[in-house]
């Protein structure tokens, strides 16, 4: 990536973001003919980042056609929880004194 794409990925915007990978996601699992790689179509960093990104997006003022777009992204989300499901990090509940 030159420094010109490296800056146009910075300037983007936590719901284009969120979008794309979606798209990406909801594209790619078309493709995939079985279950394990249907489940490795994001990795376990990417799953961090894409809900990161929608705890950043709640955070957001959004105009109603945001919303609406959200709304969308959101269910595509849902039709794949199990690729979120099966990479998200599982942590260890230690206690708060720790």
């Amino acid at each position: 990536m030159d420094y010109c794409g490296a800056l146009a990925a910075v300037k983007m915007t936590a719901l284009e973001r969120y979008r794309r990978y979606l798209d990406a996601l909801d594209r790619e699992a078309v493709l995939v003919a079985d279950q394990d790689g249907y489940l490795d179509l994001l990795t376990m960093p990417e799953v961090v980042d894409v809900l990161c990104l929608r705890d950043e997006i709640d955070g957001l003022r959004l105009d109603s056609s945001q919303e609406t777009e959200l709304a969308c992204l959101d269910n595509v989300l849902l039709k794949h929880y199990r690729v979120f499901e099966e990479n998200t990090p599982t942590v260890k509940q230690q206690p708060r004194s720790h």
